[in-house]
C-alpha cells in the first residue's frame, strides 16, 4: 500500500472514529445543562461561537439564558443579561428571576439586571419594590439604569427625573452619557435638562443628549436653537448627532 493510500485510510479512520484529539464542539443549544453552557461562556475558544449559537436562537434561548443566571460566575451572566434585554419581552420567562440580581455584588449585574427589567416590560411588584430600592443604590450607574425601568415600568417619572437630573449634572463622563441616554424615555420632561446637557465639556455626553433629542421628536422643538448651534461644534460625531436630531425633530 503506497504512502498516499495509508494517508487516506488514516484519514478515514480518524474522521470514523470521532476525529480523536480534535477540539471539542460548541454544543447545540439543547444538548447541554446551564452549567455547561456557563462553562462555555468562561472559556476563551469556546465563548464566541457561545454567544453565536444563542443569538441565533432567539427567544429559543430563554431557558438557556435562565439557567446561566442562576450561576455565580459574572461574565457568563452578564452575556445572558445582554441577550436577555434584547430580546425584551420575548424574554418575560426571565422576569421573574431578574429583581434579587439587582442586589448582586458586582455593579455590571446590577446595571443589567435593571436594564433587562425595563425592556421586558413585565410589572411586578417585585420589580417595582427592588428597583425602587436600586434608586439608592451606592453606585451612580446603577441608579440611572433603575431610574430608566422604574419609571418605564411604574410610570413614576418624578423619582426617575430626579436621579437622571442629578447624574447628568455631576456624575463622570459615562454616567452623564447614561443619564442623557436614558432621559428620552421622559419625553417632553426631559427636554429641558437634555438641552443643559448640549453644553457638557465631554463630547460623548453632547453626542448623547443630542441623539436623545432627535429620539424625542416634535416634542423637543425648544431645543432646536441649541441643536443648530451643536451643528458647528468641534467634534464630527457631535455635529452628526445634532444635524440629525434637527431633521428628526422637524420645524
Amino acid at each position: 500500500m503506497g504512502s498516499n493510500t495509508s494517508a487516506r485510510v488514516r484519514v478515514v479512520l480518524l474522521v470514523a472514529l470521532g476525529c480523536a484529539g480534535c477540539a471539542e464542539p460548541v454544543p447545540t443549544l439543547h444538548s447541554m445543562d446551564g452549567p455547561a453552557w456557563v462553562a462555555q461562556l468562561e472559556n476563551d475558544d469556546t465563548r464566541a461561537d457561545a454567544i453565536e449559537k444563542l443569538e441565533a436562537a432567539g427567544a429559543d434561548a430563554v431557558p438557556i439564558l435562565i439557567e446561566i443566571l442562576k450561576s455565580q460566575s459574572s461574565a457568563p451572566r452578564l452575556i445572558a443579561l445582554e441577550r436577555v434585554g434584547r430580546l425584551g419581552p420575548l424574554a418575560v420567562d426571565a422576569a421573574d428571576g431578574l429583581p434579587p440580581l439587582l442586589k448582586d455584588r458586582d455593579v455590571g449585574i446590577r446595571v443589567m439586571a435593571a436594564i433587562a427589567l425595563g425592556r421586558i416590560g413585565k410589572r411586578t411588584a417585585a420589580a417595582a419594590v427592588y428597583l425602587r430600592e436600586s434608586l439608592s443604590d451606592p453606585d451612580a450607574r446603577a441608579r440611572v439604569a433603575a431610574a430608566m425601568s422604574y419609571w418605564t415600568l411604574t410610570g413614576d417619572s418624578e423619582s426617575a427625573h430626579e436621579i437622571l437630573l442629578r447624574a447628568l449634572a455631576g456624575g463622570s463622563a459615562r454616567v452623564r452619557m447614561m443619564a442623557a441616554e436614558a432621559y428620552q424615555t421622559l419625553g417632553a420632561e426631559a427636554v429641558d435638562p437634555l438641552a443643559l446637557a448640549l453644553a457638557d465639556d465631554h463630547p460623548a455626553v453632547r453626542t448623547a443628549a443630542a441623539t436623545a433629542l432627535g429620539n424625542i421628536g416634535a416634542a423637543a422643538h425648544a431645543a432646536r436653537p441649541a441643536l443648530r448651534t451643536l451643528s458647528k461644534d468641534g467634534s464630527p460625531d457631535v455635529r452628526d448627532a445634532a444635524e440629525a436630531a434637527l431633521k428628526r425633530i422637524g420645524n
